[in-house]
């Protein structure tokens, strides 16, 4: 019986970095990038990336030089599939501030999606280095057959951050390849509780689904 990998095609965005304030546009600035008046709203409730790429472009006709906005409009151009120009904003980003280990993982994230591993492998080892970032690593590792690296990859996640119940269900679906019920069922089972416990009911049912799928599978007698 074959299991999908919790993350095989949607390696985990990043979407915020530090960021100039609302208070740093002036008033003339705030008009031309909202295109209105309203001057009273956070900077970080507007400019964000579920809003629309001509927010960005017209933040970038003020702020050429705002590694932010070149990786915010990168997230969304990611969004919409359209890679060749993420990675262009993220290489722009990451020319103006190479220290944000956030961009070098989003623009890994693109790179996996091309299959462009190797290239996708070396900003992933960047991320990790300016900012512990295992998970998506992990994925790739899973995704190449690197079982073992990936284990260790989401090892080191949750020995960072304990609540992070994305790594829990990778590691369980890792351990259910390499045969490890035992670890496999108490991985899942983990990934449920921490989704349960975060209000994440979606990511609770599929692990729960794919649990329970999992111990069925084990309960039936092999021939």
């Amino acid at each position: 019986m074959k299991f999908s990998f919790w993350l095989s095609t949607s390696l985990v965005l990043t979407t915020t970095i530090a960021k100039p304030t609302w208070s740093q546009i002036s008033s003339e600035d705030k008009v031309i990038l909202l295109g209105s008046t309203i001057a009273n709203k956070s900077y970080l409730a507007i400019i964000t990336p579920s809003k629309s790429e001509q927010h960005e472009e017209r933040y970038l006709a003020l702020e050429p030089n705002d590694a932010y906005a070149y990786f915010n409009r990168g997230n969304i151009y990611f969004d919409q599939g359209k890679l060749e120009l993420a990675i262009a904003d993220y290489n722009q980003a990451i020319a103006i501030n190479p220290n944000h280990a956030e961009v070098y993982s989003n623009r890994g994230a693109a790179y996996s999606r091309q299959g462009k591993l190797e290239l996708a492998v070396a900003d992933f080892n960047q991320a990790i280095k300016l900012n512990s970032n295992y998970t998506n690593r992990g994925t790739l590792y899973k995704q190449k057959g690197k079982l073992e690296l990936a284990v260790a990859d989401f090892n080191q996640a949750i020995l960072l951050d304990s609540n992070l119940a994305e790594a829990y269900g990778n590691r369980g679906l890792i351990y259910m390849q390499m045969g490890n019920s035992k670890a496999a069922r108490s991985n899942l089972q983990r990934a449920k509780e921490l989704f349960v416990s975060q209000g994440n009911i979606p990511g609770a049912n599929k692990t729960n689904k794919l649990l329970n799928n999992y111990l069925n599978y084990l309960a039936v007698p092999t021939p």
